[in-house]
């Protein structure tokens, strides 16, 4: 939403009044949503699955189920004198989302369009056609039988008016896990989409405050009273008694600084995760069976409770193993129409399971036969989010046609792929590093003859059925060859190469490669195949097979990595310039008037950046005794406040939208006394006012009825900067005059003295610094030979920063969270839903020089020390750094980890 909108929004009427009442079907609101919508798509249509292009899916709104929720609760709040929403107001959800749809349809005739509940259920949808709802799914329990229950739900044409029965099912968001998006396919699902699944890093004031709200889990609804208590760091605003008075108590509000990291797959600067690897797996594995899970409306439910079953078809005598309903126990699992079958082997235990021989029968097939089966357990660190431990979801197959003449009767091994290479049909399967698999192949018809490598055995051959048995490590192969069929190359690796392995296939011919980080095919002038690969190992084994090698087996190189990283240029010796914000910082050409009245930012059209408030008072008298009336009061202020009186500095508080009272009984609200900077006569204060951003979610602007209580400044339609009644020792504030200042071409301009000076560096009070230095392209690593993602990395204490690269603004920095609870009842977090370091902001290679030239980073530091703290704001070191957006655990303790990936050529020649 922008923030043009927000000095013209309503909640009193959903009529053409010119005045917006936001995510609502009122016109004015429908159109400017469809002039945006529209304009959108000219610049994205190309790119929809119609035309070509990678996109499949449409989302219109979010989680409006919650909107719902929020736009009754906020009939219970006062603003101005009443309620904050008419009490006979009602929303039309389903008028809403159909007049979204038809704008989108005045650009696609065709492309699917969404919307999410934000509960793991169908609701809040409004029942309209041709809007498919895909929840939120952030609950780790139930997982397929949620899916079930949304699947199921959609198709019955007794509920939601049949508005779903033809449409498929998805989650839009998820948490980022592999096994998560295996349980919820194997439960039914046609998709998933797992939430920020990948980081990243936003240029320019693109920042937004957000609240976490402590209280029931919206988004969870469990069977069970765990589920039901349950709390998640993702719950946010739910308009329940418990939530409302958690939020008006103490609430926690995030700042983000213009990372985004919920530990995701891959980090805001390019640093793949090992979970990456593990979704590669799923993901080839999806590509090659879709058809079969697809082809199949429900999956097959097996299991029940003891000596009960629901379905007898499946049973496995290990009681870890199978997704727990309460006491139950169940087995998911799809049939193709050419009778191939995928069965989910599910470990929620966290812990290596092992079932012994004969401990599966799954449609009349017992195994395993020979081998131990091992169901592992993988986990993966997610930072401030906690350790991620992944269920594992084994999905096994069987009665897999591999030809007309052969097929897999079953494994114990996973498939990672099933696939044509070159004329040849190809088979990849894969187990944990040291354990035991086994495959067995059924002859169907014609001579047959096997090749195998080393590792592999051949322990039985009856009545047509080959049983191979063999230990996961390195690469092993089987090769297959029936009269009169392509031949059928086995290649089993380990589950840490499954993800690194890499197919490529085209009209030259068909290649396979094993323990690569990363790979591009590429082919030359002359039609070679190159791989261009980034590997981060100091030392690894490859694989590789290509269908014009000299040889029909694979090649084993070992890739060494060779070039070194050298020390990262040292940013500790710059320049100081001194920024005074109450005096040559001003854009003059944009400062408003003097008035009577106290206004909101948006009120003059000011949305961005740093501001400067100035009111005078006259006072006939200085209060001297305790009696007198001595504080200094502003009704509501936000979001980032420095104070000055008479050009002394006072203190920075961070009230996000409630009052400035440094008198109040309160201790989080109370600062220095300002009487010792009070004269006789006309006194000067002012506000220098820093919007950090707007939320992502509704929040009232008004009172809780029937108390006093009000809600930060927290929804996106919040009011910045200061506004109400203001006064200073009992007398009012008067003459407001409002001017932006440190506009960015001030900031970065030369005209200012500069001062040479090595960090570490103390600010005095309330000063702010321009910090510049200067580092060569030549000192950074080669972009041709390395992937190494940089960082910068500020250090400090009681301050702030906004940060320039070579003129582009890359992020806003605060330096701990102590100063962020000043003149506030709020809990500041500066880390709040984020994975890396908040003294870290990505550096994007394009915004770096190349060929030798200067690169120029200029710092804005803000002192926002509390007065009555003899600790004044500093800045201990300025640093490029190699990324640490990952980290390793060992023995509770948490270290970052640095990565950088070596960058090379591989030929597929030779022997």
């Amino acid at each position: 939403l922008p923030e043009w909108l927000l000095p013209h929004t309503t909640k009193e009427s959903i009529e053409a009044d010119g005045l917006y009442n936001l995510r609502t079907p009122d016109p004015d609101y429908l159109e400017v949503s469809a002039r945006y919508l529209n304009e959108l798509n000219q610049v994205v249509s190309p790119y929809f699955i119609e035309n070509g292009g990678p996109i499949i899916l449409y989302s219109v709104e979010n989680e409006y189920d919650w909107f719902e929720q929020i736009f009754d609760g906020e009939k219970d709040f006062q603003y101005n004198g009443k309620p904050e929403r008419p009490r006979d107001q009602v929303l039309n959800t389903g008028e809403y989302l159909g007049e979204l749809r038809d704008i989108v349809r005045e650009s696609s005739a065709s492309i699917p369009i969404t919307t999410c509940p934000g509960k793991p259920q169908v609701s809040g949808m409004g029942d309209v056609e041709g809007v498919v709802p895909m929840p939120n799914i952030y609950c780790n329990d139930y997982l397929e039988k949620r899916a079930l229950d949304i699947v199921k739900s959609m198709h019955d044409p007794e509920q939601f008016g049949g508005a779903y029965v033809d449409f498929p099912s998805a989650s839009t968001e998820t948490n980022r896990s592999p096994a998560m998006m295996k349980r919820l396919i194997m439960g039914g699902l046609d998709g998933y989409f797992g939430f920020n699944i990948f980081g990243s890093h936003q240029e320019g004031r693109n920042n937004a405050v957000v609240a976490q709200v402590n209280g029931p889990d919206t988004r969870c609804y469990g069977d069970t009273p765990a589920a039901l208590s349950a709390f998640q760091p993702e719950t946010i605003f739910d308009v329940s008694f418990d939530n409302l008075l958690g939020a008006f108590i103490s609430p926690i509000v995030g700042y983000f600084h213009n990372v985004v990291d919920y530990g995701g797959i891959v980090t805001p600067s390019g640093v793949m995760r090992p979970q990456f690897h593990q979704f590669r797996r799923a993901n080839l594995f999806f590509d090659d069976f879709q058809n079969i899970i697809g082809g199949q409306e429900y999956p097959n439910r097996s299991g029940g409770w003891w000596f009960f079953y629901e379905d007898s078809r499946v049973a496995i005598d290990q009681y870890n193993i199978g997704a727990a309903e309460g006491w139950w126990k169940y087995h998911y699992w799809y049939e193709g129409s050419n009778g191939t079958k995928i069965l989910s082997v599910l470990n929620e235990s966290h812990y290596e399971q092992v079932i012994a021989p004969h401990g599966i029968e799954f449609d009349g097939e017992i195994f395993p036969k020979y081998t131990e089966l091992t169901v592992p357990a993988e986990s993966f660190p997610q930072g401030g989010l906690g350790d991620l431990e992944s269920d594992y979801a084994m999905l096994l197959v069987s009665n897999l046609m591999l030809h007309d003449s052969l097929k897999m009767a079953y494994s114990t091994s996973e498939v990672l792929m099933n696939r044509e290479l070159g004329q040849e049909k190809l088979l990849v399967v894969y187990g944990k590093s040291g354990t035991q698999g086994e495959l067995v192949l059924e002859n169907l018809g014609g001579d047959i003859d096997f090749t195998f490598s080393h590792g592999v055995e051949l322990v039985e051959e009856s009545d047509g059925r080959y049983s191979f048995i063999y230990t996961y490590g390195g690469l092993k192969t089987i090769l297959v060859d029936v009269l009169g069929q392509p031949k059928v190359r086995i290649v089993i690796v380990t589950t840490e190469n499954a993800g690194r392995t890499w197919h490529h296939s085209d009209e030259l011919g068909a290649s396979l490669v094993v323990g690569l980080d990363y790979a591009l095919f590429e082919r030359d002038s002359q039609g070679e195949l190159e791989i261009r690969y980034e590997q981060e190992q100091l030392m690894t084994d490859v694989y590789l097979w290509s269908s014009s090698a000299s040889n029909s087996g694979f090649i084993k190189r070992r890739v060494s990595r060779k070039g070194r990283l050298d020390p990262l240029p040292d940013l500790s010796r710059g320049h100081m310039a001194k920024v005074h914000p109450l005096s040559n910082g001003h854009v003059e050409d944009e400062r408003v008037e003097p008035g009577t009245e106290l206004e909101s930012l948006e009120s003059y059209e000011f949305y961005k950046g740093h501001y400067l408030y100035e009111a005078d008072v006259y006072l006939d008298r200085i209060p001297h005794y305790f009696w007198d009336e001595r504080s200094l009061f502003v009704e509501h202020a936000s979001d980032i406040v420095g104070i000055y009186v008479n050009g002394h500095y006072i203190t920075t508080v961070v009230p996000m939208g409630t009052e400035i009272n440094n008198g109040s009984w309160s201790s989080d609200y109370a600062f220095e006394d300002l009487v010792p900077y009070l004269k006789r006569g006309w006194n000067t204060v002012s506000f220098k006012v820093e919007i950090w951003g707007h939320g992502s979610f509704m929040w009232p602007r008004g009172t809780w009825s029937p108390t006093n209580f009000s809600a930060p400044a927290l929804g996106f339609d919040a009011l910045k900067g200061l506004y109400g009644q203001a006064s200073l020792a009992g007398e009012p504030l008067e003459n407001w005059r409002v001017t932006p200042i440190w506009r960015d071409d001030y900031i970065l301009g030369s005209d200012l003295d500069e001062e040479g000076i090595q960090l570490p560096y103390v600010l005095r009070e309330g000063e702010t610094q321009r910090y510049t230095t200067h580092f060569s392209s030549d000192d950074l690593p080669s972009r041709e030979k390395f992937h190494a993602p940089l960082v910068l990395e500020l250090k400090g204490k009681s301050s702030k920063a906004t940060i320039f690269l070579n003129g582009r603004l890359i992020g806003r920095w605060l330096s701990d969270n102590n100063w962020l609870r000043q003149g506030s009842w709020i809990r500041g977090r500066r880390d709040m839903w984020m994975t890396v370091n908040p003294d870290h902001f990505p550096i994007a290679p394009g915004i770096l020089k190349a060929n030798g030239e200067d690169n120029e980073l200029v710092v804005l530091f803000e002192d926002v020390s509390e007065a009555s703290s003899s600790l004044r704001g500093r800045v201990d070191s300025v640093r490029l750094t190699y990324s640490e957006e990952d980290v390793l655990q060992t023995d509770g303790f948490t270290e970052p980890l640095i990565h950088t990936w070596e960058k090379g050529i591989l030929e597929l020649s030779g022997e």
